[in-house]
């Protein structure tokens, strides 16, 4: 993983030898544990719309759901009228002219809150309907992060102040903001079967940072460490003290494959949430390989391949990192493509 940040990140490269991913529930009462170390899954045959994938390979543009649906003289949507019929969606016609084959477009809270949840359904019928009339196929962007203000905050253990960012493993967050909305979708894919799936946008820039600083130590998850690894903490240590207790403790490491394992634990709860509802839903994640470590072994599995998106190519065009971590997927047994 390419990041410079300091102390999480850089020991991101030693973590990754451990190779913490579980994808199981957590238990109501989580018994001891030293070792967060899972083995990769058993390669399995690919469902028919992974393998299409696989084959066809995807050529999609990305963009804003609510900047792009009109022409400068289509009418803005107002009151949630969301009528296809009075739109040429001109965009998705030039993209399919140009040898494109999907959209993903990115459905957040801004401007007229295309995200939002009350108007979610109609804003991917509305597209959908875009798509389908170009031959298209569409992924809905969900923004990680939007809407967190409701939920438990992450704490980096230290001084470091942050203000907005939710903690990765809320499962509450996860399962009212972004498993609510995997379920519309799936909900809209039953009508349109050009609606692929979801792509979780794991870049938070709408808060504090693009990603964590490191580790989570709220409350909860350096409680759920602690009970655990059977590990006690002084009664008089404070919050903004976690991270050197916890590296004085020579248990660091430790912590960190503990967080990716919550990671993949989490997004195997929401996989299994939605494959539940629609088997051949797609997952994709962006903007990297392993942004949040954890979450390609949780929203992947071998027989639904979770998708690896690469912002890399933004300005620099396919170049040897892409491919090295392409080939680290395989050879590590990553349920991914």
């Amino acid at each position: 993983m390419t990041i410079t940040r300091l102390g999480f990140n850089l020991t991101l490269l030693s973590v990754a030898l451990l190779n913490a991913a579980a994808a199981v529930n957590a238990p109501a009462a989580p018994p001891a544990r030293d070792d967060f170390t899972v083995h990769p899954e058993v390669a399995d045959q690919l469902r028919p719309i992974f393998q299409k994938l696989k084959d066809e390979k995807m050529r999609f543009g990305y963009g804003g759901a609510d900047a792009l649906y009109r022409t400068d003289t289509e009418p803005v949507i107002q009151n949630d009228d969301f009528d296809p019929g009075r739109y040429s969606f001109e965009l998705a016609g030039k993209m399919k002219q140009a040898g494109f084959n999907g959209l993903m477009l990115l459905f957040g809270p801004w401007r007229n809150g295309f995200g939002e949840l009350p108007r979610l359904e109609k804003a991917v019928r509305f597209w959908a309907e875009g798509c389908r009339r170009h031959d298209l196929s569409l992924m809905v962007d969900i923004q990680f992060a939007q809407n967190a203000a409701a939920y438990r905050r992450f704490h980096a253990g230290t001084d470091l102040k942050i203000h907005q960012a939710v903690c990765p493993n809320d499962w509450k967050y996860w399962e009212e903001q972004i498993l609510e909305r995997c379920l519309i979708t799936a909900k809209v894919a039953k009508d349109f079967p050009n609606v692929l799936g979801a792509a979780l946008d794991f870049e938070m820039y709408i808060k504090d940072g693009a990603n964590y600083p490191g580790p989570c130590f709220c409350d909860a998850c350096f409680a759920e460490f602690c009970r655990r690894t059977e590990l006690s903490s002084p009664v008089t240590l404070k919050p903004t003290q976690r991270q050197e207790w916890i590296r004085d403790q020579q248990r660091l490491l430790q912590y960190m494959a503990f967080m990716e394992w919550k990671m993949a634990e989490t997004c195997s709860r929401l996989e299994k949430a939605v494959h539940a509802v629609n088997p051949d839903f797609v997952f994709a994640y962006l903007p990297f390989f392993e942004w949040f470590p954890g979450s390609t072994r949780g929203l992947g599995t071998p027989s639904q391949p979770v998708l690896v998106g690469s912002e890399m190519e933004y300005s620099a065009g396919f170049s040897p990192a892409v491919a090295q971590r392409t080939a680290r997927m395989k050879d590590e047994g990553y349920p991914a493509l």
